[in-house]
C-alpha cells in the first residue's frame, strides 16, 4: 500500500495499526500531490490510501489520472462536512478521520471485493493552478494557465502547453467535461484553444479557417466553418476571409 497525507502525525498513525498485518504493507509514503505522482512511476502498489485534500494536487485529481483499478484507491477524509457528503455522494471508497483499524478494515474489504466505482469523476478544473496529465505510465503536472490547446488524438489527446506538445491518455471528452468554458473554447470537434492563447484568426491556403496561437511556432488550430464568427467574438478578432 501506498500513503499519501501530508500530516505526519496521520501516516504514523496508519503504520502503527498497520502492524503485525501480514496481508498488508506499506511500500511507500508520500505527503504531497507531486510525491504521489514520482512514487505511482515507480513503486509498485495494489492500493493507494489518499488523503483528499493532500496539499499541492488534491487527491481527487490525482485518483483522476490513474487507470481505473490501477491502483485500487482509498481515500481519508478530515471533518470537512461537504467534502464527506461528496464522498458519500459518489459512493467512493473511504474511511474518515481519525483513522481506525475498523474504518480500514471496511475499506479494505470494499477493495477485495471490487466493490464501490473503478473510477474517480473527473474534477473540475476551474479554479486549479494545475492540472495533472498522464502519458503512458509517467505523470506531469501542467499550470492550467499555460495550456494553449487540446486536440483529440485517437482515444486520448494531445496538449499543447508552453510550446511543446505532449501526448495524454486522458480522453479529449473528460478536458470538455472538466474545462472552463468560458476560457477554453471548443473550436472544432477535436480542438478546443485557451482564448488567451489565440494571437488572430486567419483563412488559410487550403480554404479553413484557423486560430493561430501565440506560442513561438505560432501553431495553427482548425475552426469548425459553422463557430467562426462566435470564436471571432470571444477573442475579440475578426472572422478570416479569403485572400
Amino acid at each position: 500500500m501506498l500513503v499519501a497525507d501530508g500530516d505526519a502525525a496521520a501516516r504514523e498513525r496508519l503504520r502503527r495499526l498497520l502492524v503485525g498485518r501480514v496481508d498488508l504493507e506499506i511500500v511507500a509514503e508520500a505527503q504531497d500531490g507531486l510525491g504521489v505522482l514520482r512514487l505511482l512511476e515507480t513503486v509498485a502498489t495494489d492500493v493507494l490510501f489518499i488523503d483528499a485534500s493532500l496539499p499541492g494536487i488534491d487527491g481527487f485529481s490525482i485518483a483522476a489520472a490513474i487507470p481505473a483499478g490501477a491502483p485500487s484507491f482509498v481515500f481519508s477524509v478530515g471533518d470537512d462536512v461537504n467534502l464527506r457528503r461528496l464522498l458519500i455522494a459518489a459512493d467512493l471508497n473511504h474511511v474518515t478521520k481519525p483513522v481506525t483499524m475498523q474504518r480500514i478494515g471496511v475499506a479494505l474489504a470494499r477493495v477485495r471485493l471490487g466493490s464501490g466505482p473503478r473510477e474517480v469523476p473527473p474534477p473540475l478544473l476551474v479554479g486549479k493552478p494545475v492540472c495533472v496529465v498522464r502519458d503512458t505510465g509517467r505523470y506531469f503536472t501542467l499550470p492550467i494557465a499555460k495550456l494553449a490547446a487540446i486536440t483529440r488524438h485517437g482515444a486520448g489527446s494531445v496538449v499543447l502547453a508552453e510550446s511543446a506538445s505532449r501526448f495524454c491518455d486522458e480522453p479529449f471528452e473528460r478536458w470538455l467535461a472538466r474545462l472552463d468554458s468560458k476560457q477554453f473554447l471548443r473550436v472544432h470537434a477535436d480542438a478546443i484553444v485557451n482564448r488567451e492563447h489565440v494571437k488572430f484568426l486567419e483563412y488559410g491556403k487550403d480554404g479553413t479557417e484557423y486560430a493561430v496561437l501565440s506560442d513561438k511556432a505560432e501553431s495553427r488550430i482548425p475552426i469548425s466553418r459553422d463557430v467562426v464568427a462566435h470564436i471571432a467574438r470571444e477573442v475579440g478578432g475578426k472572422v478570416p476571409t479569403r485572400g
